[in-house]
């Protein structure tokens, strides 16, 4: 029987591959980490579960469901633009201003 994981979506090529090359038996269920933990909180009980934020993780094991969460992947914010919209040091200034937009993503690897 295959260990049923709840993970956030952001790890949905990741973990499989993963599984796949270490030969683990996983049955994924990927979906928004706040979704997946009020889930949990209402009754599923999967038997693993990668959230993207500690705070589901942490609510998980205060509701005494689960053991302490350990951080197991993270991920890293980076910012790249036009040159012409780039310029000085002062990233917040550049994210406030109105004129240019800014597009945001999730990347899985």
């Amino acid at each position: 029987m295959p260990t049923r994981v709840f993970a956030a979506g952001s790890l949905r090529k990741v973990l499989p591959a993963m599984a796949k090359e270490s030969g683990l038996q996983l049955d994924f269920e990927f979906g928004p980490s706040g979704v997946l933990k009020e889930r949990i909180l209402n009754g599923e009980k999967p038997d693993m579960f990668f959230p993207a934020s500690m705070r589901h993780a942490t609510e998980l094991h205060d509701a005494g469901e689960y053991l302490c969460p350990t951080v197991f992947l993270q991920n890293s914010l980076c910012l790249f633009g036009k040159k012409a919209f780039l310029v000085g040091d002062d990233v917040l200034e550049m994210l406030m201003n109105p004129l240019p937009r800014v597009a945001m993503m999730v990347l899985a690897i």
